[in-house]
């Protein structure tokens, strides 16, 4: 094995220095690396005859191949031969274990020695295999300094301390933990707030914020997207909301670390950002489809057959000859046999102008508060059966963990025991512990969307203020009945159920007591009503 004194020296020999620093602000790192390199090459009356340098990237985050100054040495010394490379040391090139590797690989094929100034030593001295097992206390030590950045970073986090950074579409950041809110911008975030609480997407405000001719911003979804689902502007920092490993997408809120600040001035309630964020969750696991709230079929998904039980579908059936439409979009049982169907508009204009009316009436003459109270009332019997079920389903995921030990220590005492002559039953009772596995992750997400559901119905659907902008805003204005995103999502908040059946009876339960003491439930013929 060479030394550093059998490299440099005797004679003056070329070579060439690599550099890399994290951050584009650390330039006085980068003048220490640059000054130890020269300092000792120059010792050894030998000449550095071009730098390569990465600045602002992190060997830990980004593969070599991301590197350009990297990339370009090694580009280069394919080329040219040079007699040595000279970094500050080795954790410059690389982080990654077998990116050591493949770059001391390269340089013991060129015969090209790597020299680190710290130590005035030889980065590649040919032990590969002695090498890389030093490579990896080195990541070991870099997943270390990660760990222990994101946990302080946490930590003040959790303690209400800021950690810089930029502040978000709407604020200033005035210094000193700071932040002051932009009055024009201001009006475009609540703007968007009350777009998507009206059922419109991420895309589609984006589309609407560019119609405005005096906008000197440039919107895309996923700006629509970073405002929505961020706390700060209810006041709130946040640590670990974005996974920056997987194309910015969020994290499941519970993977948060998240506090309140006081040097925020919220622009909306924590009411408003919650009842966002549920139906942001909603859309994103599929529970709430992109056009919950803009479909022309106003009882999508609340309409029901009373004798099959099942929901009704939506078909349209319209067609044209000769530019002359032909027939209708329908409500229709899945179930074949069934035969149920009927046109929406129908419907529809039986709803608007039969029972809406009464609905329009209490909301003008019944004070909000005894509104609310009916809603309340409903949500709480809600609230209290998801409790029920969730209870039951605890139990359940209870007896599988028993059954799941019980079959795990069988598993064992076979293993233990002669293998082939208990083939068959271990291989039974491998693939049932598999199920019971699977059944316990399955019940536990189901108690998971119901725990969340309650959260939504007391942090969000209780809220009167929330309770008054959504229902009484609705019922007090005009409707287009082919296609009003209002109206729907008033029909999904009066509406806990519609039944109609094979004869045309219609057999609905509403929110609201609209003529009696408890919740309306009115059966009528349909036809008669027409």
């Amino acid at each position: 094995m060479k030394t550093i004194e059998e490299v440099l020296g005797p004679g003056s020999k070329k070579g060439v220095f690599y550099g890399r620093e994290s951050s584009d602000k650390q330039d006085a790192d980068m003048k220490t690396q640059k000054h130890m390199a020269y300092s000792l090459v120059e010792k050894y009356k030998c000449e550095i005859v071009r730098e390569y340098v990465d600045t602002g990237v992190s060997a830990y985050k980004k593969k070599m191949e991301q590197r350009a100054g990297l990339m370009e040495m090694l580009d280069d010394l394919d080329k040219n031969k040079v007699d040595f490379v000279v970094v500050f040391q080795g954790d410059r090139l690389a982080r990654n274990p077998m990116e050591h590797f493949k770059i001391r690989a390269f340089m013991n094929a060129r015969e090209i020695y790597v020299i680190q100034s710290s130590g005035q030593d030889l980065y590649n001295s040919g032990d590969l295999l002695g090498q890389l097992m030093k490579d990896g206390y080195s990541k070991y030590e870099a997943d270390n300094i990660s760990t222990r950045t994101r946990d302080d970073f946490e930590t003040r986090i959790s303690k209400g301390i800021y950690n810089g950074g930029g502040a978000p579409f709407g604020y200033r950041y005035l210094g000193n933990h700071q932040f002051k809110i932009m009055p024009d911008e201001k009006i475009v975030v609540k703007n968007i707030f009350e777009l998507y609480k009206s059922g419109q997407g991420f895309q589609s405000i984006a589309e609407i914020l560019m119609t405005d001719k005096n906008t000197k911003d440039i919107w895309c979804k996923e700006t629509v997207k970073s405002i929505i689902t961020n706390p700060f502007y209810m006041g709130y920092l946040t640590f670990g909301r974005v996974n920056k490993s997987s194309r910015n997408s969020i994290n499941d809120k519970s993977k948060w670390t998240i506090t309140r600040f006081k040097g925020i001035e919220p622009i909306i309630t924590q009411e408003e950002w919650e009842q966002c964020w549920e139906i942001y969750k909603k859309k994103s696991q599929g529970d709430l489809p992109p056009k919950h709230f803009k479909t022309s079929y106003l009882f999508k998904g609340v309409i029901y057959c009373k004798d099959c039980k099942q929901p009704l579908m939506c078909k349209d059936q319209r067609t044209k000859d000769k530019g002359k439409p032909y027939g209708s979009r329908v409500y229709k049982c899945p179930n074949r046999n069934c035969g149920l169907s009927y046109r929406a508009d129908d419907l529809h204009e039986f709803i608007i102008n039969d029972i809406l009316p009464s609905v329009y009436i209490k909301a003008r003459t019944a004070p909000h508060e005894t509104l609310h109270e009916e809603i309340l009332s409903s949500l709480k019997k809600d609230a209290n059966q998801l409790l029920k079920d969730i209870k039951e389903l605890e139990e359940q995921v209870a007896d599988y963990i028993i059954e799941l030990s019980q079959a795990e220590s069988r598993v064992l005492s076979l293993y233990q025991e002669s293998i082939e002559s208990n083939e068959t039953e271990l291989m039974i009772l491998i693939e049932h512990r598999m199920r019971l596995k699977k059944w316990i992750e399955g019940t536990k997400h189901v108690i998971d969307k119901k725990t969340k559901r309650i959260q939504y119905i007391n942090h969000v659907e209780s809220d009167f203020e929330i309770w008054k902008d959504s229902f009484l805003g609705s019922v007090l204005e005009e409707y287009d009945l082919q296609n009003d995103t209002k109206l729907r999502r008033l029909i999904l908040y009066i509406f806990e159920k519609v039944e109609i059946s094979k004869n045309w009876e219609i057999n609905y339960t509403t929110r609201i007591d609209l003529e009696g003491d408890a919740a309306l439930h009115v059966m009528g013929s349909f036809l008669e009503n027409k």
